[in-house]
């Protein structure tokens, strides 16, 4: 599914997003154990900010497009999993 969502908060490894199609909120990771820097958080600004494009910057409120999806890798267990896709991250 593709869905509007908006960011509720902002953590130094991604951000939370609200999804009210669904009622739900997860968090939409931009950092990976391989790039651990790739955005930098201001929390002063309340910015999340790309190091490799710093006009692709994320913000509190914002709308953003989600691709969700559940990731059911862990048969005991399913998570959603969010993707940012506007802003592309």
């Amino acid at each position: 599914h593709i869905e509007d969502g908006y960011v509720t908060r902002l953590r130094q490894n991604g951000f939370l997003v609200f999804l009210p199609k669904f009622g739900v909120e997860g968090i939409v990771h931009v950092c990976t154990p391989a790039d651990p820097t790739a955005f930098v958080l201001d929390e002063h600004a309340q910015t999340l900010t790309s190091r490799d494009n710093p006009r692709t910057v994320i913000r509190v409120l914002d709308k953003v497009v989600i691709h969700v999806s559940v990731d059911d890798t862990d048969l005991h267990e399913q998570h959603l999993r969010l993707l940012c896709l506007r802003p592309a991250i």
